[in-house]
């Protein structure tokens, strides 16, 4: 999900210039799409949750700061990977556990990317003007460069998995991921995947750090848990597939009695 972000200058970190690389705790979030730092918590960076690490004024001052955690990236006992979600977290100073964010139904960016996606679907393309009144929308609201057809073509990328990036990035921590591979027909290669976690050779991960609020980041043990160029198998391919029935759910065996429906294939 980190690589997915693109850059301010709306290009793949793999084709920016503005990329950082994550040598440091939070290099890679610099110059970044700011739905990152909305999204996910930037490791060592401070934080606000419910109850008594709530926000005070809003402000964002000493006193506002005086209440906030600092994100903890700990593989194996803080997170899985090194870094976990901010997105929908509530700040509120609140005692109830269960107080949260709203949890849209539909929600307005959601009907512009299933238009986008449609739109290219359809017609096997999708001109700037479209792009202007659904994808490019939701770009402006956080200050993003635009999605364009010349900015396709001029740095060789892929109009549909553009258009599906984007989507990814909005929607990500709503629920459409699973579904929507499915949907994409990519799902036996996304899902059967290593799990990485944060780049641990000549990094901050690779060592114990003490953050200002006296918090502790322990690395995790890291032998034969490494890929070549340093980064964290979380969990490795051998472990993980997705089989061609998993695309159609098993209709429940009492249905298939009742209505006489064949049972989908593979769940025979």
């Amino acid at each position: 999900m980190l690589n997915l972000y693109l850059c301010r200058d709306g290009l793949p970190i793999s084709k920016s210039r503005l990329y950082q690389g994550d040598s440091t705790w939070g290099s890679q979030f610099l110059n970044r799409d700011p739905r990152m730092i909305q999204s996910i918590k930037v490791p060592g960076v401070k934080y606000w949750k419910y109850g008594i690490q709530g926000r005070v004024n809003w402000t964002g001052d000493s006193i506002d700061l005086s209440t906030a955690l600092i994100a903890n990236p700990s593989i194996g006992q803080v997170t899985m990977t090194g870094f976990s979600t901010l997105k929908f977290l509530t700040e509120r100073n609140v005692a109830v556990y269960y107080e949260s964010a709203d949890c849209p139904i539909v929600r307005y960016a959601e009907v512009l990317l299933i238009y986008a996606e449609a739109f290219y679907e359809l017609n096997g393309y999708i001109p700037d003007e479209e792009l202007n009144i659904s994808i490019n929308l939701l770009r402006d609201r956080v200050g993003m460069s635009h999605l364009t057809n010349e900015l396709v073509t001029m740095n060789n990328l892929d109009m549909r998995e553009e258009i599906r990036r984007e989507r990814t990035v909005e929607l990500y921590c709503e629920g459409f991921r699973y579904d929507d591979l499915r949907r994409w027909k990519r799902a036996e290669t996304e899902m059967s995947q290593t799990i990485l976690g944060a780049r641990i050779t000549g990094t901050p991960f690779a060592k114990t750090y003490t953050f200002p609020d006296k918090s502790i980041y322990t690395p995790p043990a890291i032998e034969g848990k490494l890929t070549s160029d340093g980064y964290y198998i979380v969990e490795p391919a051998g472990n993980r597939s997705f089989l061609q029935k998993h695309y159609l759910r098993p209709i429940p065996s009492a249905e298939v009695r009742i209505t006489k429906l064949k049972q989908n294939p593979g769940w025979e």
